[in-house]
């Protein structure tokens, strides 16, 4: 449930240029790593917040609204908007934002992403296990890049998925590039 209020936009805008940033080190044999625990379904409506002076439904219908720039490139702004124009109503966790920042770079990525089952958020399960094709779909791939995309959900509460973590970072050949945690 992307909250309308400063602390979202804040959170999101930094993993998101975090990982653009971090996606410029990788590459096909060193590809991005991203690891997020209470990762949240992989797009939720918005909810209201008494705080959420600057990022209104007004603003957010300015980003949807806001003319493509060809230079823009993978970059927060650019990622939200198509998010918007795919499902207004509704706002993306980090992970989708990252997916597309992987996407739109052409850069392989991996991700391990946990929640649990019957959260506060719902059941994110299923939709995280989803996020490589809903990426694909609001996204979409860059013409000529080739990009590859690992995924693993974790469903396993704290501290055991602490311990599977460890276990899927070990397992992960060749090395990453960089990684990005959240």
């Amino acid at each position: 449930m992307p909250i309308q209020n400063v602390g979202t936009l804040l959170e999101n805008l930094v993993v998101t240029e975090a990982a653009v940033a971090l996606l410029r080190l990788c590459h096909e044999s060193a590809p991005f790593e991203f690891v997020n625990s209470f990762a949240m379904p992989s797009l939720t409506p918005w909810c209201t917040h008494a705080q959420n002076a600057g990022f209104d439904p007004a603003t957010l219908e300015r980003v949807r609204s806001a003319s493509e720039s060809p230079a823009e490139g993978a970059t927060y702004p650019m990622l939200l908007r198509a998010s918007l124009r795919f499902a207004a109503d509704l706002g993306p966790n980090a992970a989708l934002l990252v997916a597309g920042a992987s996407l739109k770079t052409g850069v392989p990525c991996r991700m391990w992403l946990n929640d649990i089952r019957d959260g506060h958020y719902g059941d994110a399960i299923p939709l995280l296990e989803e996020i490589d094709a809903l990426a694909n779909a609001i996204y979409g791939v860059e013409q000529g890049a080739t990009r590859t995309f690992s995924l693993c959900v974790s469903e396993a509460n704290y501290p055991d998925s602490i311990i599977e973590l460890a276990k899927v970072l070990d397992d992960w050949h060749p090395r990453g590039g960089a990684r990005l945690g959240s």
